[in-house]
């Protein structure tokens, strides 16, 4: 396990805690749920910017998805 050295504010630290109680979680879950979906927000967010710079739209996607479609009917 690495060594973590972080200065927290108090106060940041109170927030947390509250938040963590409102959905009846300690603080250590709490945390552990906001860093994860952190990481698949920025995840995400990279897959999208690819996806933009190649191109790809909701709309192409739609287009896409419904040409599988009547490719798989057609047999």
């Amino acid at each position: 396990m690495p060594k973590l050295d972080v200065s927290v504010k108090q106060e940041t630290i109170d927030a947390s805690r509250a938040a963590a109680s409102a959905v009846g979680m300690n603080l250590s879950n709490w945390t552990d749920k906001v860093l994860t979906e952190a990481a698949w927000r920025q995840r995400f967010s990279r897959s999208a910017e690819r996806e933009r710079q190649l191109g790809i739209t909701p709309e192409w996607l739609t287009q896409h998805k419904e040409g599988v479609e009547e490719q798989r009917a057609a047999g």
